[in-house]
């Protein structure tokens, strides 16, 4: 499946074409695009990108606070 805004880039090294995807595609055969030039193209690296999770105090890591029990 093929996903707007994903980069594919043909391996041949005389075509070098680049191509952005504008619309999603469901196709069966769109796991492997095909380069005008008829080369497999393959997806651009995306370096991995760090993001910040913001949670509630009450969600952080599942915990819930316990509640103190009156000892006798």
């Amino acid at each position: 499946m093929m996903h707007i805004g994903q980069k594919w880039r043909c391996v041949n090294p005389r075509c070098c074409a680049e191509l952005v995807i504008i619309e999603s595609s469901q196709l069966v055969d769109a796991d492997q695009p095909r380069c005008g030039c008829g080369t497999v193209m393959k997806k651009a690296y995306e370096r991995p990108t760090a993001r910040r999770v913001v949670l509630a105090p009450d969600e952080a890591h599942g915990f819930v606070p316990r509640k103190e029990s009156a000892k006798a």
